[in-house]
């Protein structure tokens, strides 16, 4: 565990977070407001009219309008400030974007009533807003970003689909807006459904009253990177639904986050000064909310630092608390329920002799290497808090494909794009469909960007019928560093292919990396490693990509390997590990038809944190399923409908469950005759929706178990340490000789497996 200084902490580096991440724009495909709609950006005219105008001609390829020659689907607002009096609207529309050409130059001011929306998005979905300044004017009640599914709408030019996969990115809120991004309805003010699944990146909130407001219980995995909450009232504020809080500033707020009946929650790696509390959960009850706190830096709250009074229980890990000046203790627990109170604590610095406040007499505090210290030095794996700032804009090469080309005029563009090596062109593929007779190859050396106009239902590759079935669509030969965004891969029919979506080969030399953001996939394997020694994978906000399947090279069974699986937001169901591969998945929601979507066999380490699984029709069902597994199973601070059973002739096996809330009339946890492995069953608790019995009326305590092998002050925190070196990581250069790839926002309908990444070619 290494020292870091908080002066380090607080002067980080300005370019880091960017130092991969670039804009290029605009594209030739894109609509230019001010150009074709007449726009005029100069903060005097009225624009409503002209920005509803591109908005409304924003193509929609669900019904074929505004799909020929003239069709967009991204608009571009140059520099300038758009006047705007009435709510834009941005219904029915899927895969679009809204960019401007940066937050300093491009401002939408509202000019209108008080108590309003200036953008509203109603059943809209895989939509992109970035690069704007949303300015409220000092304007009563203004929200700016409305993510609300408030009605169902079908026409030519617009059509209804669930709100998901929604990335609002370099974004600054400002002129004191109540809500800078607000998501979800009730069944009083819509539909009561989706809304779900938002990336929300390197955004500025300045003097809201919540810089991001949740409100609906399937409002949920609202995940928040890099930003910045200053001189707001809340930060994030939370009535039902959930959200998950990664490297962010929060800066003379009064509570950083606040909660009404959240599920889970996590804020991991984040920068709290001066502001009253870290986190608030409002009321008492019974519920069993979770709450993760893991990497944080918590500089001298007004009051009390954490404050709840549930039944969940606490999971502090690798947090540093000054709460010298604080009126209050760190922590402050406990409940009127008769649940068990539980914290654990590891690897936290209380810079203070006020800890914790407990208002329950029998809660206990698992306490693994708390470390008490001065100020001037912090424990950290939270390292550093970037500046969020926007990608730079670059310009590099275009090479505009034509619509409709084929592999044969495609392979020509990649291979010339290719040869510009250290020179970053943009091989771009406008709205439109692209047809493969044969797999497109990026060589190996290759330092390019494949582009396209949206993640799903705009830049269409597709394998023609006489493609061969058990190739993947584009080859990716090793050592290379390409960036791959907005492309949609194959069709999403519910299929049975055998073919793949890209596979990467020759990808595993020391010190490569993998970056995966917002993955969109119905394959039967998602993500699937093989072979891999030195790899590190990172899987970011991807609800929708079932399935991942690693497997360890010959380093990694010797225990000296480097590869790892780590996921922030990153879909846990269908994981397995195999030849000792670890992997560490956190902070997802998963529901559907499969009865087990967690089966384990194989061998390595799997970690889940943070985590629902709602399986249809559970209740005595087996949802975890663990068969014959050679290493680490932990699941930590997870909502599971359904049970877990563990076969007993496991001699290799070591598990831990901790603050777990089971939807089960029966015994949640069964492990079958014949169990010798170490085991520990902690923080548990369940309750059930039928009437059968008493015990399914409130919720019951587990008690906590250790078998005679797993010794809690030494079981524990080896079990959980996975989860600690599972820090996210920012996208920057490696070295000339290893792979670095950065992937966003690409769909994969109807491959077998989404992408593949191979040790060798």
């Amino acid at each position: 565990m290494r020292l870091l200084f908080i002066s380090f902490i607080l002067i980080a580096c300005q370019s880091c977070l960017t130092a991969q991440l670039e804009f290029n724009g605009p594209l030739p495909g894109w609509s230019n407001a001010k150009e074709r709609f007449g726009a005029r950006g100069d903060g005097v005219h009225d624009d409503t009219r002209a920005l509803q105008a591109a908005i409304d001609s924003l193509s929609q390829p669900l019904t074929g309008f505004n799909t020929a020659k003239r069709g967009y689907m991204v608009i571009y607002l140059p520099a300038g400030t758009y006047v705007i009096s009435q709510t834009l609207l941005l219904t029915g529309k899927i895969g679009v974007s809204i960019i401007g050409e940066s937050p300093s130059a491009t401002h939408i001011r509202w000019r209108g009533k008080d108590t309003s929306i200036m953008l509203l998005a109603n059943g809209s979905s895989y939509f992109k807003i970035g690069r704007l300044t949303w300015d409220a004017g000092n304007h009563a009640n203004i929200e700016a970003i409305g993510i609300h599914w408030k009605s169902r709408v079908k026409n030519p030019g617009e059509e209804s689909g669930a709100p998901t996969n929604i990335e609002i990115s370099d974004n600054v809120f400002t002129g004191k807006c109540r809500y800078g991004i607000s998501g979800g309805t009730t069944a009083a003010t819509g539909l009561n459904a989706m809304d779900a699944e938002l990336s929300i990146q390197r955004c500025v909130f300045d003097h809201c009253f919540a810089g991001v407001e949740i409100n609906g219980y399937n409002a949920l995995d609202y995940w928040i990177w890099d930003s910045k909450f200053m001189d707001c009232g809340f930060g994030v504020r939370c009535n039902s639904g959930n959200y998950h809080v990664y490297r962010s500033l929060f800066e003379n707020c009064s509570s950083d986050v606040i909660n009404t009946n959240t599920y889970y929650c996590s804020v991991r790696e984040c920068l709290s000064r001066n502001n009253t509390h870290f986190s608030y959960d409002q009321g008492a009850s019974t519920n069993p909310f979770k709450r993760i706190f893991q990497g944080n830096i918590i500089l001298s709250p007004k009051e009390t630092g954490i404050i709840t009074y549930h039944t969940g229980k606490i999971f502090l890990v690798d947090n540093f608390f000054d709460n010298v000046a604080s009126k209050g203790p760190v922590l402050e627990y406990g409940g009127w329920a008769g649940a068990n109170n539980e914290v654990l604590s590891a690897g936290n610095v209380y810079n203070t002799t006020n800890r914790v406040k407990f208002n329950r007499p029998n809660t206990q505090m698992f306490s693994f290497g708390d470390n008490p210290a001065s100020a001037k030095v912090i424990s950290a794996p939270a390292a550093v808090i970037p500046q969020q700032l926007p990608p730079p804009t670059v310009t590099r090469q275009v090479m505009t494909a034509t619509p409709g080309s084929d592999e044969v005029k495609l392979q020509a563009l990649i291979d010339q794009a290719a040869r510009l090596r250290g020179k970053r062109p943009l091989v771009y593929l406008p709205l439109g469909k692209y047809t493969l007779h044969h797999p497109l190859v990026i060589p190996a050396g290759a330092d390019l960007q494949l582009v396209g106009d949206g993640m799903i239902y705009a830049s269409v590759i597709l394998p023609a019928k006489d493609f061969p079935g058990n190739s993947p669509l584009i080859i990716v030969n090793g050592p290379t560093k390409i960036m791959i965004r907005d492309l949609m891969l194959n069709q999403f029919s519910n299929a049975s292919p055998t073919l793949s979506g890209i596979e990467f080969r020759g990808t595993d030399q020391a010190g490569s990396q993998v970056f995966v953001d917002q993955l969109y996939s119905n394959s039967r394997q998602s993500i699937k490693g093989v072979d891999l020694d030195n790899l590190y994978l990172q899987e970011t906000s991807s609800f929708f990509s079932y399935g991942k399947s690693f497997s360890g090279g010959p380093l990694m069974a010797k225990g000296t390997g480097k590869a790892r699986f780590f996921g922030f937001g990153s879909q846990f169901a269908g994981l397995e590990a195999k030849q000792q591969a670890i992997a560490v998945v956190k902070d997802c929601w998963w529901e559907g038809s499969t009865a087990q979507p967690l089966h384990f066999s194989g061998s390595g380490q799997i970690t889940i944190d943070g985590a629902m699984i709602a399986p249809e029709h559970p209740d005595r069902n087996v949802t975890i399923a663990v068969d014959k597994f050679e290493g680490k199973i932990t699941l930590l601070n997870m909502y599971v409908q359904g049970g877990v059973q563990v076969k007993g002739d496991n001699p290799l096996l070591k598990m831990l469950l901790w603050n777990i809330h089971f939807y089960n009339s029966a015994d949640p946890v069964v492990v079958q005759p014949g169990a010798e492995f170490p085991m520990a069953v902690v923080g548990l608790t369940a309750q059930c929706f039928i009437n059968e019995k008493q015990l399914c009326d409130d919720i019951r305590t587990i008690p906590d178990h250790y078998n005679s092998k797993a010794n809690p002050q030494t079981f524990i925190p080896e079990m959980i340490s996975g989860d600690r070196e599972a820090i996210s990581r920012i996208y920057a250069a490696n070295g000339a000789a290893a792979t670095s790839v950065h992937l966003s926002r690409v769909s994969a309908g109807d491959c077998a497996n989404a992408l593949v990444f191979k040790h060798a070619n």
